[in-house]
């Protein structure tokens, strides 16, 4: 990779509410989604409510403001990937909106480095007493890997691959789970990563860990997890 491209950059600003809210995910028990305007309301009852003896500092005031402007950010992103194939471009002011965000990959690849590799996001329809991930090595069709992994409940969960003790290289995988009846079934798994750099031009790709992705394979952006 061309290092002159790459342009990288850290974001400073924490996470100000749970990632589910900002990408639109709806909160168990709760149907009501928090928007721009959610916040933006919190915020200037938060002005109006304040104890007048201790205000609030003007650093938090700004530390707010930027976290509204980072929602408003993660928003426009996302009604991109939503109204349009590829995530809006690959001009340079499209690919700096990902950066220090994490994203969600449909692609069916990890790289493994260190034994380890990204973490997946899981969709269960149901319960599970079990998990398996099966790893295909490339070059190497039909010999499938199949490591065991801690059953989990239904819904969403993000799920790490750091320790796994994997070689090196990239796989294909793909997920399976057992209900708690016994049957076994296929999983939807997604790649997160956090996108750390971009190369823009008409092939642009963003630079998530080792690796270079297409914006096309983005489904889902969000703030980083803490």
């Amino acid at each position: 990779m061309n290092e002159s491209k790459n342009i990288r950059a850290q974001t400073s600003i924490g996470a100000f509410t749970d990632a589910s809210s900002v990408t639109g995910t709806q909160k168990s028990g709760n149907s009501k989604q928090l928007d721009r305007t959610d916040f933006l309301n919190i915020l200037v009852q938060q002005l109006k409510n304040q104890d007048p003896l201790e205000p609030m500092k003007n650093e938090e005031f700004a530390v707010n403001l930027a976290q509204f402007s980072q929602l408003e950010q993660l928003i426009s992103i996302n009604n991109n990937l939503s109204g349009s194939v590829g995530g809006g471009g690959g001009d340079v002011s499209s690919l700096a909106g990902y950066l220090g965000q994490e994203v969600l990959l449909a692609d069916d690849t990890l790289t493994f480095t260190g034994g380890g590799s990204d973490s997946i996001q899981l969709d269960l329809p149901q319960a599970t007493s079990g998990l398996f991930l099966e790893l295909t090595r490339a070059g190497q069709a039909g010999q499938v890997e199949r490591i065991a992994l801690p059953g989990l409940g239904a819904g969403s969960h993000k799920v790490s691959l750091s320790e796994l003790g994997v070689a090196d290289g990239d796989y294909t995988f793909a997920v399976k789970g057992v209900g708690l009846g016994g049957a076994e079934f296929s999983a939807d798994a997604l790649v997160v990563g956090t996108v750390s750099g971009f190369v823009p031009g008409p092939d642009a790709k963003l630079v998530i860990g080792d690796r270079e992705v297409s914006p096309s394979l983005v489904k889902q952006v969000r703030l980083p997890s803490v």
